[in-house]
């Protein structure tokens, strides 16, 4: 099961290019999300974010879960 708040912070970071634009907004520590982020990916057994491009971007299935993941976090 996954876990709303991840995606609400996955879905800050794919909105700004970046962690730490991310971790401003939700009032986290920069560490804090990266350690979601990862979280996320961990249970969903896929890569999400690009790290090695600036800014982070998402991979094609962060892409996907970004815009449902979106509607979640409105919804919610």
């Amino acid at each position: 099961m996954m876990d709303l708040r991840l995606v609400r912070i996955f879905v800050a970071v794919v909105k700004h290019g970046s962690m730490t634009l991310a971790a401003r907004e939700l009032g986290l520590t920069q560490s804090a999300v990266s350690q979601a982020v990862r979280q996320l990916e961990d249970a969903l057994g896929t890569v999400l974010i690009d790290r090695q491009r600036r800014p982070v971007g998402p991979t094609a299935a962060g892409s996907l879960l970004s815009a449902r993941g979106a509607v979640l976090v409105e919804d919610a």
